[in-house]
């Protein structure tokens, strides 16, 4: 009977995992497209007690690239834990990218405690099944309100998609509400966020940021004070609009449509 019909043990989720006394952070990879092989994978961070998704389009798993690393290192600086555990299965590419983050925090006195998820047990990290699923269908969500906008369709390996899947992280973070009735931002941050925002892909004006630099420039008043632009997101950890233009992302804090 138990050879022919025992079924796995269940994997309890939302309510133990918020209740740990070491706050828990897990991630994991995953893709979107039919064919793998063709598609850049998505690296996907949870925090278990605030809810909050980081998600982002990486050039590859595992460490060959800096970006997942320099990516992942800025979202968890954001969650704020002195000390946690990371969590992820046993897969070699996110087995390195995790000693890695280990490493480059304990250099910024982060202490990380790794954890890993029993081979072939995927569901025993729920959290992070969970924010995968979410994020798959935020990103479904997002490209299909973009085709239909601009009456195209949008291959898997389309650039604009790295900038909607970062978004979808981002909107899952600031507005999808919990059980408590708030959303994982004021979870993290004690209040609710409160910039505009707008659809995604939607052309807008907006103000460019200063010099760079930090000097001052004397402004043209004959020059207009808004250019056009279309909205690709907001930065996490600055709250700035990202534009695209034709000489490439550029950053605004001031945005209309």
């Amino acid at each position: 009977c138990v050879r022919g019909r025992g079924r796995s043990e269940a994997h309890k989720q939302l309510q133990a995992d918020v209740s740990h006394s070491t706050p828990h952070v897990s991630m994991d990879y995953c893709f979107l497209g039919q064919d793998e092989s063709k598609c850049l994978p998505i690296l996907v961070i949870r925090d278990h007690a605030s809810r909050t998704v980081f998600s982002h389009v990486v050039p590859c798993k595992g460490t060959k690239h800096q970006y997942p690393l320099n990516q992942s290192v800025a979202d968890i600086e954001q969650l704020g834990h002195s000390k946690f555990i990371l969590k992820s299965d046993q897969e070699p590419s996110i087995l390195d990218l995790r000693a890695d983050i280990i490493s480059r925090c304990k250099d910024q006195g982060i202490s990380i405690i790794p954890e890993n998820s029993p081979t072939g047990e995927s569901q025993s990290n729920g959290v992070i099944e969970r924010a995968i699923q979410d994020v798959e269908g935020m990103v479904r969500t997002l490209k299909d309100q973009l085709e239909c906008s601009y009456n195209l369709h949008l291959e898997s390996s389309h650039p604009v998609l790295a900038w909607l899947v970062h978004h979808a992280g981002v909107l899952l973070s600031r507005f999808l509400i919990g059980v408590d009735g708030r959303t994982a931002y004021e979870r993290l941050k004690g209040k609710s966020f409160k910039r505009k925002l707008v659809p995604f892909g939607e052309c807008v004006h907006y103000q460019p940021l200063g010099n760079p630099s930090g000097h001052k420039t004397r402004l043209n008043k004959m020059e207009p004070m808004w250019q056009d632009g279309i909205f690709l997101g907001i930065r996490n950890h600055t709250g700035e609009y990202l534009i695209g233009t034709p000489r490439g992302v550029v950053r605004s804090y001031s945005m209309k449509r």
